[in-house]
């Protein structure tokens, strides 16, 4: 063959070679029991686009885009294929996207899109499928976070979507703030999922790890979980608090410790305690966390610390140091509820000993009475006696007998009375 002739034939070949193209991802991983998207808009010279009606046909052929070394597993023109699948494209709009189910490890190679209409051509590009027991775990934009305390914190994370149809599920742990979520095509047709977490930097977060939990959902296990995790670190001034040991009451003489605690990042870098008494403030000549006095009559009144850092400085609440001046009894000190049954037994003893009081002068009239009843008798006597010649008991003796009971019963109705 005269070499013109075969460079105007290779001309050719590579024309034609170059007008079919197609587009899609060089490699998609994939999760073992999950499906895969494969994104796919293919081109064909403008001589056979006439040719491109319908019925078109697509197959997917796995290991070599020749018939040697190679197998046909899905044919959308027939019902039965290796792989379960889809051309959800259409094929006359030179889209051959597709979706396989359930795809196994032993199906990762390399795939090649045939197609079969008016003419058939296999393309040369193809897409490598790495079937994998898990994935990457999700991509975190910031891993090591560092802010100021009242600073808008937005973390992203991006986790591969081999599947668009079956999605996975992003988690934030804890739930800090508000999130949003995207799924986006990139630029060689896989699809990512992204999840932003918004909220207000807190002191409360300072050293609080932030994990973004991916869950794919797997046919035949249930689900694969990954997850990244990021460190916040929050920039506060300090923030303080004080206490009494002991808390109290205080006595003249007695030992006690102010304790100023803090939280800061960075750390606190000066500490300074203060006394207020009479409306006046005067520092106090330490700066230790710890402030021990022995109370007397000059120390008694408020004291607060006060904190700084780089950040800004922060001063505690006020306590009161006061000296009691006489003991009261622990059991009197326990609360108003004691006084309060205190005088309720006062008022049940007071009523007591009047019912006692009532019944007894009571009793005593009862008794008199019971006198009265038998002395009666003896009056009734007295008049026998006085008409009976053998009465031994002389009128004198009897009339007196008888004016000192009178006198004795009057006296028991007025003691009634009372």
């Amino acid at each position: 063959m005269p070499l013109a002739k075969f460079l105007l034939g290779l001309t050719v070949i590579t024309s034609v070679e170059c007008s079919y193209t197609i587009e899609m991802p060089s490699m998609l991983e994939v999760l073992n029991g999950s499906c895969v998207l494969i994104p796919c808009h293919f081109s064909i010279p403008e001589s056979q686009e006439e040719k491109l009606k319908l019925p078109v046909t697509g197959v997917w052929r796995k290991g070599s885009p020749w018939f040697t070394d190679s197998v046909d597993v899905f044919n959308s023109s027939q019902k039965v294929n290796r792989l379960n699948g889809k051309i959800l494209g259409d094929l006359t709009q030179k889209n051959c996207t597709s979706v396989f189910y359930n795809i196994s490890s032993p199906l990762s190679d390399n795939y090649f899109f045939r197609l079969e209409t008016g003419f058939k051509y296999t393309f040369k590009k193809s897409v490598f499928i790495n079937v994998k027991d898990s994935l990457p775990e999700p991509i975190l934009s910031h891993v090591d976070v560092s802010v100021n305390e009242g600073a808008v914190v937005e973390l992203i994370c991006t986790a591969m979507v081999p599947c668009p149809l079956h999605p996975p599920n992003l988690t934030w742990v804890p739930l800090l703030g508000n999130i949003t979520e995207t799924m986006e095509e990139q630029s060689d047709g896989a699809f990512t999922l992204s999840s932003v977490l918004r909220f207000v930097s807190s002191h409360d977060y300072h050293e609080q790890r932030i994990k973004c939990t991916v869950d794919y959902f797997v046919q035949t296990a249930g689900s694969s979980v990954s997850e990244s995790t990021a460190m916040i670190t929050v920039l506060f001034p300090p923030k303080v608090m004080i206490e009494v040991d002991p808390p109290g009451p205080l006595h003249k003489g007695t030992n006690t410790t102010l304790l100023c605690s803090t939280t800061a990042d960075p750390a606190v870098t000066h500490l300074r305690w203060f006394h207020e008494r009479e409306g006046n403030v005067y520092e106090v000549n330490t700066t230790q966390t710890n402030l021990t006095l022995s109370l007397t009559s000059d120390k008694v009144g408020l004291y607060f610390c006060e904190a700084q850092n780089a950040f800004g400085k922060q001063n505690s609440s006020t306590v009161l140091l006061e000296i009691q001046e006489h003991d009261v009894p622990a059991f009197i000190q326990s609360s108003t509820t004691t006084w309060h049954l205190l005088g309720w037994g006062g008022a049940a003893l007071l009523l007591l000993a009047g019912l006692t009081s009532t019944l007894f002068i009571k009793g005593q009239r009862s008794l008199f009475i019971k006198d009265l009843n038998v002395d009666s008798s003896v009056y009734a006597n007295v008049d026998e006696c006085t008409n009976t010649k053998g009465c031994s008991i002389s009128n004198e003796a009897l009339k007196d007998s008888v004016e000192m009971d009178v006198a004795l019963y009057s006296n028991a109705d007025e003691l009634h009375n009372i």
